[in-house]
């Protein structure tokens, strides 16, 4: 909540990016309630904002992923990659 500036902001690490060759984050994406944040690197990670933690790392593209979008309710995820696939992540 941006109305709230005296609260620290989260901080996500990734974890599998060494500090010698970082990773490029190519797009970032809320659901729609906010509660679940996507990021399009190599590979789709996907975040439970309100638990703070990992849900899944979704490493299918055999190239960076160049973007991320949700679907309704957050039922499914879709990503296209330079691998020139798009991929569709949950229940459609």
């Amino acid at each position: 909540d941006l109305r709230k500036t005296d609260a620290p902001p989260q901080v996500i690490t990734f974890d599998d990016s060494p500090p010698s060759k970082p990773i490029s984050v190519n797009r970032l994406a809320f659901d729609g309630a906010g509660q679940y944040l996507a990021a399009a690197t190599n590979t789709v990670k996907v975040w439970d904002m309100k638990q703070n933690s990992l849900l899944a790392n979704l490493p299918n593209h055999l190239e960076p992923v160049t973007d991320i979008s949700w679907g309704k309710d957050a039922q499914w995820l879709a990503s296209s990659s330079l691998d020139r696939t798009v991929r569709v992540f949950g229940g459609q």
